[in-house]
Order: C-alpha cells, then structure tokens, then sequence
C-alpha cells in the first residue's frame, strides 16, 4: 500500500476496532524525511484520529461514541510499528527522530507551526 498510518484502537482485546487515518496509496516514501503527526481529539461525543504528512492534513478517521471506544493506554507507547495482541508488526525499517508527544491534541496551526520550526 505504501501509505503513512496514524491510528487508535477500542481496547487492549483481540478483535478491538481500529481507527485509522491514513495518507493515499503510494505516499509513503523511504528515501527522504517525511514529518508526521497523528492527532487524537476525544470530542464531545465521537472522536477524530488526524494524520498530517509535512504539515498538511491528508486523513481522519471518525472515532464513534469515543467515551466506549478508547481505553486507558497504561502500557508503553509504540512508534515505528503496530503492536496487535502481544506481538509487534508492520516495524517501520527507517530511521525515527524528533519524537514529540503532547498531552493535548494539536491544533492544525499548531501542527503547520511545529512542522516549520523543526
């Protein structure tokens, strides 16, 4: 598919759903520097996962009902990879830098500022 995915999932279950924003097919490049930036907005009653590739906004992905469908993460965060059950797939075989986390959810000015000031 060659695409960059951000995504959130419903539980720390098998069979929990995903939500996922992803950029198009074929976006995804492994010989130049890509910034990324995945947002999660809880809202007020569905939620949105955001995906923003150099600054730009290229997916979303509607989180229905989030108050039941997110679960409070109290393990490690993953990045560079998707961690199903209690096995680790799809490890990015890239460099990651630059790593920033927030514990609030990004404005898309907010996300345009931070891509140019890196």
């Amino acid at each position: 598919m060659n695409a960059w995915a951000f995504l959130v999932t419903g539980g720390d279950r098998v069979g929990a759903p995903q939500y996922i924003a992803q950029s198009a097919s074929g976006q995804a490049t492994t010989t130049e520097w890509t910034h990324l930036v995945g947002t999660y907005d809880p809202g007020t009653t569905d939620g949105m996962v955001s995906l923003y590739v150099n600054g730009s906004l290229v997916g979303t992905a509607n989180v229905p009902n989030s108050a039941s469908n997110t679960w409070n993460a109290t393990g490690p965060l993953t990045i560079g990879a998707v961690k199903t059950n209690t096995a680790i797939n799809n490890q990015t075989t890239g460099s990651i830098a630059g790593v920033g986390v927030y514990p609030y959810t990004l404005t898309k000015d907010q996300v345009a500022t931070v891509y140019r000031n890196q």
